[in-house]
C-alpha cells in the first residue's frame, strides 16, 4: 500500500497555515525572493549552497519587518493623540 503524499509539502499542518504563510510572504514584497531560495534548493538539494539566495530573502524580510514596525508605531502614536 503507498503511502499518499503530503499535499502540504510536509511542513504544514494544514492547507489554512500553508496559505496563511505564503500570504505573509506575498504581503512582505519578498515573494520572488521565496521563489529563488525554493528554485536554488530543488536544483542542489542542500541549502548550504543556496547562501546568496537566503541571505537576499533574508535582508528582504527584516527590511519589511522594520517597515511594518514602524507603521505599527506611528498608527499607535495617532490612536493616543486620538
Amino acid at each position: 500500500m503507498s503511502t499518499p503524499s503530503n499535499p502540504h509539502n510536509g511542513w504544514a499542518k494544514t492547507a489554512d497555515e500553508e496559505d496563511r504563510v505564503e500570504k505573509l510572504i506575498r504581503s512582505s514584497g519578498c515573494w520572488d525572493n521565496h521563489i529563488s531560495v525554493v528554485d536554488c534548493m530543488g536544483d542542489n538539494g542542500d541549502w548550504r549552497k543556496c547562501q546568496t539566495e537566503l541571505q537576499s530573502f533574508k535582508e528582504c524580510m527584516q527590511k519589511n519587518f522594520h517597515n511594518v514596525r514602524k507603521q505599527q508605531a506611528h498608527v499607535e502614536a495617532q490612536q493616543k493623540k486620538n
